[in-house]
């Protein structure tokens, strides 16, 4: 599991199996709408593949960041999705 914030807010929530190629291809493109929200820290925890969706989920609903990881494959970095666009039905997912 790992984090992306800046100052204000949460940016970023998701997991991978490597997480430092998850976080750079995060970090990649200057024009992302992560990167326009000017992250300036990372946090990790480490936990076992068969609880990433569920931890996940919970630290979603915890810290409500701006965008979240698409549920993935194990090893695959997940790619964004903006928690702002889906409000009402986000619990359900």
């Amino acid at each position: 599991m790992f984090g992306v914030s800046n100052a204000n807010e949460w940016i970023y929530i998701g997991h991978a199996g490597n997480i430092q190629r998850a976080l750079l291809d995060c970090l990649h493109d200057p024009a992302s709408a992560l990167m326009k929200k000017q992250p300036r820290g990372f946090v990790f925890e480490v936990c076992g593949e068969t609880r990433w969706v569920a931890r996940q989920d919970k630290l979603v609903l915890e810290y409500q960041p701006a965008f979240k990881g698409i549920h993935a494959v194990p090893g695959e970095t997940p790619p964004l999705r903006s928690r702002r666009r889906r409000e009402g039905r986000y619990g359900a997912e």
